[in-house]
This record gives structure tokens, sequence and C-alpha cells, in this order.
């Protein structure tokens, strides 16, 4: 590390030992460090619920933690429980020196448990902790409680579009986009482009993973061309602050952090992705777990949803659709999201 990035951490770690609460809001950041790789924390929110969110972001590589800040929904969660964002190891604003080969499932999945303890120690452990995976994040959260016996210190688990198995994403995208074809064909709604649609998606060959270069950009070039025929079943984000302002200031990293994502994106988790099947480890979590997907999601799509729900140990256990989103279903249906999120949490803390 270097002496500046030292200084600059030291100091971080200083100011933020004692939190400053005003309000019962408590606003805090500070670095959790495991084998070379140091991971900025944020946390935001009501102090004195005890109650502690803890998000994970997707990815790999390419996320970051407060991407979970820049949307609306996020003003009402701050406003009842506190929220805490986490750069993943080569995301974000982590940095360090460290391994390539440290960037795995498990090494990961080892970091959100130090982060846990962290909280506990910092916090007290009578805290109540709930985790939410976003995407990859799922897959990474449901990786870690079905280790050991982290489950035992989770409240419940909130997976929002998350993967389950990376090498069937080929198969879950082509086979959503057809049934989408299928259907809008069905009722005489814009035949002819679905028609074309239809006729190029099926020239995929599925059986491949990672895609051929010909596939990928036929794959890109259809979902570009869906764009427009989903617009009006589709709701649009809803941001906090412009998505130009977000990209050069607080709660987004800076421009140059995602220029350094880019430069992370081929690591060798991308191979450890292909072996991992969260399917096999689902049957070992039991604590209550929150399922949510979006209707128009083509990747992790309702069908993800729905082999989550059915594979977990999980008891207590709900899967919502959102009739309106993609991916992000915290972004497009806030006002849903963060009542089903609030009355889940309030069950189970």
């Amino acid at each position: 590390m270097q002496s500046g990035v030292l200084v600059i951490f030291l100091l971080t770690i200083a100011s933020c030992t004692k939190e400053e609460l005003e309000n019962d809001k408590v606003t805090d950041q500070f670095y959790i460090s495991r084998t070379g790789a140091d991971m900025p924390i944020w946390v935001h929110g009501n102090a004195k619920s005890k109650t502690f969110v803890v998000t994970v972001h997707g990815g790999p590589i390419l996320g970051y933690g407060l991407d979970f800040r820049r949307g609306k929904y996020i003003e009402e969660l701050e406003k009842d429980y506190t929220m805490v964002y986490w750069d993943q190891r080569s995301s974000g604003a982590s940095h360090g020196t460290y391994d390539k080969n440290s960037l795995t499932i498990t090494n990961f999945a080892k970091d959100l448990d130090l982060l846990i303890r962290t909280l506990e120690k910092r916090y007290g452990e009578d805290i109540s902790l709930f985790i939410m995976g976003h995407s990859f994040g799922g897959l990474l959260s449901g990786s870690y409680l079905s280790t050991k016996n982290h489950q035992n210190k989770i409240k419940g688990w909130i997976n929002i579009s998350g993967d389950l198995d990376v090498t069937k994403s080929n198969i879950d995208i082509v086979n959503r986009i057809i049934f989408f074809a299928e259907g809008f064909i069905s009722i005489d709604e814009n035949v002819g482009n679905w028609k074309s649609v239809l006729k190029e998606v099926k020239e995929i060959d599925t059986s491949l993973f990672p895609l051929t270069s010909n596939d990928e950009k036929k794959l890109t070039k259809i979902t570009k061309t869906m764009g427009p025929l989903l617009e009006k079943y589709r709701n649009k984000p809803q941001y906090r602050q412009s998505e130009f302002n977000s990209v050069l200031i607080s709660p987004a990293p800076s421009a140059l952090t995602l220029v350094g994502n880019l430069l992370h994106a081929y690591t060798p988790i991308n191979k450890d992705l292909e072996k991992y099947k969260l399917i096999h480890e689902l049957p070992k979590i039991n604590i209550p777990s929150l399922f949510v997907f979006g209707k128009y999601d083509l990747g992790n799509s309702p069908d993800v949803g729905l082999e989550l729900y059915n594979t977990i140990g999980s008891v207590e256990k709900e899967l919502i659709i959102y009739e309106h989103s993609s991916h992000e279903t915290m972004m497009t249906e806030p006002e849903a999201f963060n009542s089903d999120v609030i009355k889940f949490i309030e069950t189970h803390k």
C-alpha cells in the first residue's frame, strides 16, 4: 500500500471509530482487510433500530456497493434500518496488493464473514442482521449462508434477481426471449418484429458456455431490438439524482474507479463461476428467505427465482415477481419493493 493511501486509510479509521449520532441516524465509514485486499464499508441509516441490512452488490468485479444508494427506494429503508454498503475485493473503491488467485467465490464469502463479524464487534452482538444480495450478490450471499454455521448469525436473506448457475445463463436468456416472442405473436402484437426476433434467437447455440463471438453479438443485437418492444411494459428506474451525476459524484464511485473496474474485468473468478452451482448448496439454507425477481429480466428470469424457491431448505420463504421490472426491481418498482422488504424484515427481525 502506498504511503498516501495508508495515511488516508488510517485517518478514515480514526475518524470513524466513534459513530456520530444525530436524530438517531448513523453515518460511518471504515475498511475491512483480508489477504491484502482493503475493502471500504459505508453505513447509513437508523441507528436506533438495531437492524442492519448488509447489501451485497452484483458483478463480479464490475459492481460497487454504493450502487444500492442510487435508487429512490433506499431513502425509506435508511429511515427504518441501518444499511451497510460494501465494495467487494477488486470492485468499486477497494484496493490493496493481493494475489489475483484470491478472486474466488470462497474467498469473497470469507470477506463477507469478516464484514459480519466486524459489524457485530463495532455495533454490538445484539443487532439483527439481514443480507440483501443482487444478481451475483445473490449467489455470493447464498454461498456465504450455506457455509459452516454462518446463517445462524443472520435473521433473513433477501435475494434480488440472484444468479443460480451462470453456465445456464445462455439457455435462460434464449428461453426467456422465446417465451416473450411466442407470447406477443399469439396476441397479434408487433408480429413482424417478434417473428424476426424468434427466428434469430433460435439460431443461437445454447450448448456452449460462453457463447461464440458471433452468437454473443447476435444476442446483444436481439436484446437491443427487444428494448423498444417491451418499453411500455417496463418501468424506468427511479434515481435519487441524475445518472450523469451518479457517475461523477457520491453515492456512486468516481469515473476513475469505474475505469479501474474495467481493467480488472477478466479475473479467475469467472472460471470459478463456471464450476460453482448454488443449486447444490440451497438445501443447507433454512433461514427466512425472500426472492424478488422481475418479469422482464432476460438473464435471471422468474424461472430462476422459482428454482431457488423450490430448492432452498427454508420453510419461511416467499417468491415475488414484479410485473413491470427487469433486473433491478428495487429501482423500477421502489414502492412495492420497499413494502415487501419492510414487511419481511419486520416479521423476522
